[in-house]
């Protein structure tokens, strides 16, 4: 049977109720979500950043509440961020290669190799390896740090990947190519889990999402008053 990632089993806080879901190894969820702070609580609850009102939550199998902060922080190394979460006084290069590089399960020569490697998919290899990598993320448009977010999880090669909105307020090409890239993730060996965030009505962009061939999609709710 395939290996369960992560899952929440009737979670409830302050933005939303009673969700549930099941990510297994090499699947792809898309949690819709009516405003960017209820997103944003959810990502922080799935990873033992915010303790829930009522449930259980457990990532890679294990329940992520009744654990100590350290082996809490052990399991997060294998979670990957995209859609935000890079560091403003950091360069793009050191943005998405030392958190790879903190961890000893790969080599320095391992990341170096899978940073080429993810950025050789990209049409304009060129521009970002001579003017992106050595720049700052708020001289990047919206497009391009999300972008670097998905380079950054290509050297990590995490269990889980978390897409934060990566794909709102965007279109045509640069929706493409993020797409292309998170395809070319998912390809990797050992597949990760894919959670993307989806800010909106299930509805919109409806095609883009289903052209992701998610294996479940899910609406939060709001608590009730």
């Amino acid at each position: 049977m395939p290996e369960v990632i992560a899952s929440i089993d009737q979670i409830s806080t302050e933005s939303f109720r009673s969700a549930t879901m099941r990510l297994e190894a090499g699947t792809l969820g898309i949690v819709v979500t009516s405003s960017i702070d209820q997103g944003r609580d959810f990502v922080d609850t799935l990873l033992g950043l915010a303790a829930p009102e009522q449930g259980v939550v457990r990532l890679l199998g294990q329940p992520l509440y009744e654990l100590p902060e350290s082996r809490r922080l052990a399991l997060l190394a294998q979670v990957g961020h995209a859609g935000g979460g890079l560091i403003s006084n950091l360069k793009i290069w050191e943005n998405v290669s030392l958190p790879a590089l903190f961890h000893p399960t790969s080599t320095p020569d391992e990341v170096e190799a899978r940073l080429i490697e993810a950025i050789g998919q990209l049409p304009n290899k060129e521009e970002w390896m001579q003017k992106r990598l050595p720049a700052l993320p708020d001289t990047l448009s919206r497009y391009a740090q999300r972008m670097a977010g998905l380079i950054r999880c290509a050297a990590l090669r995490p269990r889980l990947l978390v897409a934060e909105f990566l794909l709102d307020d965007l279109e045509g090409e640069a929706i493409g190519r993020l797409v292309d890239m998170l395809a070319w993730l998912r390809r990797k060996e050992p597949p990760p889990a894919v959670l993307l965030l989806h800010l909106g009505a299930a509805t919109a962009g409806h095609s883009t999402l289903q052209s992701l061939q998610p294996d479940w999609m899910i609406q939060l709710e709001k608590p009730t008053p």
